[in-house]
């Protein structure tokens, strides 16, 4: 018996187009709030959203944090940053599944000389 469903097809397209003044806003917040502190950029799995406000970064949607950072914004905007000569260093907590990530102007970050090039968790 053959069974017959009208199913639609599935319309999602990750995100590619990159919006300049998006990841710039992104490494000016970095620049500005991030280097070398102690502050954190950290979302996890069961959240996997980024927002950006005049001066940091959410996981939620506020009136001051609307516009949502897509994935290839961040990547472009670690790109540039790695290019500029700063160091990104990534950890991944298996147990809460949370992503955080530090940001450095020096080679070794807390002992680690382990940083990142690429954005690469999915927020889209």
């Amino acid at each position: 018996m053959e069974i017959k469903v009208n199913i639609p097809s599935n319309d999602y397209v990750k995100p590619t187009e990159i919006r300049q003044d998006v990841v710039q806003q992104i490494c000016n917040i970095i620049l500005k709030n991030y280097i070398d502190t102690d502050n954190e950029v950290r979302f996890t799995d069961e959240n996997p959203v980024l927002f950006i406000g005049k001066s940091c970064f959410s996981n939620k949607k506020f009136e001051d944090y609307h516009i949502r950072v897509r994935g290839c914004e961040m990547n472009a905007a670690f790109k540039a940053l790695n290019q500029a000569g700063y160091y990104i260093y990534g950890t991944y907590n298996v147990t809460w599944r949370e992503h955080t990530y530090n940001f450095s102007k020096k080679p070794v970050y807390n002992g680690s000389i382990h940083h990142v090039e690429n954005f690469t968790p999915f927020i889209d």
